[in-house]
């Protein structure tokens, strides 16, 4: 009987890999963009640091099944509807690690279940999400009335700090995520032109997704949340992307925000956070 053993795919196959997520959208959608997402990064960096996507016995081909590894962050997918190829390579990830599993579909929450029992995994959050969606052609609809005194502009890695420090769901390790995704990916920011002063701010997260959106307390119910979610929209329709974000489905503001935009409710996904059991760079 052969042993299960987790085998780099390596970065010659990422494009294929992601082309057999290239249906069911969007469903589907968040992982094809994920891989390119790094296919895109690898461009920039080629020594990713802390970073690999690996497959369950090279099985890759025969049913999409991964599992990526990204500093502290840990994504999986599979396209086989029975989650035994899910469960037989997330048995093999080394769980000594504080992981935040991000973004995994409610297909695999039965597996992941199984994992955190068998594993005997202590949790630091285990919270689901509400995806809400809107088609780029919706989007480039909108109409983006900038308040006077302020402007759009890109985050930059300074700002991605700032965001960090009051971003709700923070960790060490996020900080870093945030420059990466500044520097890397599509940005929006809302500024006051005098005192260049942050009024509001969306990233795009690996994944594909609107992310670590925020307003500060000073700032809301003036329409600046509304405002850079409908920038982002643009900015990435115009790309020819998407749109979409995972939602805690206890915020019930935010979630009506995205209502209000037209983003349609296509499914839940799983964010899930184990504790550490050894000294490690990323633990929570």
């Amino acid at each position: 009987m052969t042993t299960d053993t987790l085998v780099p795919i390596p970065i010659e196959d990422w494009e294929e890999l992601r082309d057999l997520y290239q249906h069911n959208w969007p469903h589907n959608e968040p992982t094809y963009n994920l891989i390119q997402n790094y296919i895109d990064w690898h461009r920039i960096d080629r020594k990713l640091k802390d970073f690999a996507i690996y497959s369950l016995n090279g099985t890759w081909r025969q049913n999409g099944t991964f599992v990526l590894e990204d500093r502290y962050l840990l994504f999986f997918y599979s396209l086989d509807d029975t989650n035994d190829t899910v469960r037989r390579a997330l048995d093999l990830v080394d769980w000594d690690f504080s992981w935040q599993i991000s973004a995994y579909h409610d297909t695999h929450r039965e597996a992941m279940l199984e994992i955190i029992q068998k594993h005997n995994l202590e949790l630091l959050f285990d919270i689901p999400t509400e995806t809400r969606y809107l088609r780029k052609e919706a989007a480039l609809q909108f109409t983006i009335d900038v308040p006077p005194g302020t402007c759009l502009r890109p985050l930059s890695g300074e700002d991605a700090v700032k965001a960090n420090s009051l971003w709700p769901h923070r960790a060490k390790g996020s900080e870093f995520l945030l420059k990466r995704l500044a520097l890397w990916n599509a940005s929006v920011g809302l500024f006051d032109q005098t005192t260049n002063e942050m009024l509001a701010w969306c990233f795009r997260l690996t994944p594909g997704a609107h992310g670590a959106l925020e307003v500060p307390v000073e700032h809301r119910r003036k329409g600046y949340g509304t405002l850079v979610t409908k920038a982002m929209a643009v900015k990435l329709a115009e790309m020819g992307c998407d749109s979409y974000g995972f939602i805690l489905k206890r915020n019930t503001a935010s979630i009506d925000m995205f209502r209000k935009l037209g983003f349609e409710n296509t499914g839940s996904m799983y964010w899930t956070r184990n504790v550490a059991r050894k000294l490690v760079e990323w633990d929570g």
